[in-house]
């Protein structure tokens, strides 16, 4: 007659309704976390009670209790492991972790706001956090307007929104006839992807400081001085009726991107390139497209690309080591 060794059954039962109970939520969509924390203990109880039976049924003096050595060691990594989770669950760790895998993914947008620009502002300095992108209109109008969007994990909708409203900064400070216009949505373990989104006067100079976040500038006029910089992908879409003298400073040859006619200091050009002649030089230029091409000295040390558009009146300057891409509406 095959002998019962203690374990066994603790370990069939552990394996049965560990089964029985994951089937069960993959077909009513429950989570068994919060269960399986909370009746952990029970292994315990099994177990004694199989080694009382086992003791109780082997009753001849001569009869010992065998162990199915496996069986044990296993229901005693799981012993260790809920121990270790009690011990978890006393300092607060097993809450937060029940919270996360509770949480849900919340895609929001803060309120709509505007900040009014006095007759003395000349400028705008909008300066923004390393993780915060920006997309930038522009606008015939005298004031800034602004929300800020972000992918959360909360709850509920409700915590998301409260969590929205407490990161996202926005702070204004006056010097002058300079507007500074400081943006941040901090950032933590439950917000992530933020951006901020601005409507910017066209007839003010801007000059954006960020910190390694992309930027796009979207369709809008640029009646004014411009001046980008910071690292962090560039992608600018102007229209068709645009009069600028744009201006890249890099020190990556190969990040230069659009349907612009860029030239480079010194005379080398991108790929795509002829050679021209321009006040007797020879030099060369793409002769496609549209805007007239100028080269300029490389007073920074970087390379420098230059593209006119039209008579060139406002001047947009842009210094990153990261991809910019400009492109000009037919």
């Amino acid at each position: 007659m095959r002998q019962w060794r203690v374990g066994t059954v603790s370990m069939g039962l552990l394996l049965l309704f560990s089964g029985i109970g994951l089937l069960y939520a993959q077909f009513n969509q429950l989570t068994v976390a919060h269960v399986a924390l909370k009746w952990w203990p029970v292994l315990f109880v099994v177990l004694g009670i199989e080694v009382l039976v086992q003791n109780y049924l082997n009753k001849s003096p001569d009869s010992k209790i065998k162990y199915d050595i496996f069986s044990v060691f296993i229901i005693f990594l799981i012993v260790v492991t809920g121990l270790g989770i009690q011990a978890a669950s006393e300092v607060g760790l097993v809450k937060y972790a029940q919270n996360m895998i509770s949480m849900q993914d919340y895609s929001l947008q803060s309120p709509a706001a505007e900040i009014p620009i006095d007759k003395q502002i000349q400028r705008i300095v909008v300066e923004c956090a390393s993780n915060t992108a920006m997309k930038i209109h522009t606008a015939p109008s005298n004031s800034i307007q602004y929300y800020g969007t972000a992918l959360l994990r909360a709850q509920s909708k409700e915590e998301a929104q409260n969590l929205l409203q407490q990161r996202a900064e926005v702070n204004t400070h006056l010097a002058g006839n300079i507007l500074y216009l400081n943006l941040n949505l901090s950032g933590s373990d439950r917000l992530y992807q933020g951006s901020y989104n601005l409507v910017l006067p066209e007839g003010l100079a801007v000059e954006i400081d960020r910190g390694g976040a992309p930027l796009q500038i979207l369709s809008g006029k640029i009646n004014s001085d411009w001046k980008i910089q910071g690292n962090g992908e560039t992608e600018i879409t102007l229209p068709a009726d645009s009069d600028l003298l744009i201006t890249a400073l890099t020190s990556n040859s190969t990040i230069i991107k659009g349907n612009l006619n860029w030239i480079r200091s010194g005379g080398e050009t991108l790929p795509g390139q002829v050679r021209v002649e321009v006040n007797g030089n020879e030099m060369q230029a793409q002769v496609k497209g549209q805007g007239k091409l100028e080269i300029s000295d490389n007073k920074a040390g970087n390379t420098q690309y230059q593209a006119k558009l039209s008579s060139g009146t406002h001047k947009l300057s842009i210094i990153s080591d990261d991809e910019i891409t400009i492109n000009q509406l037919p």
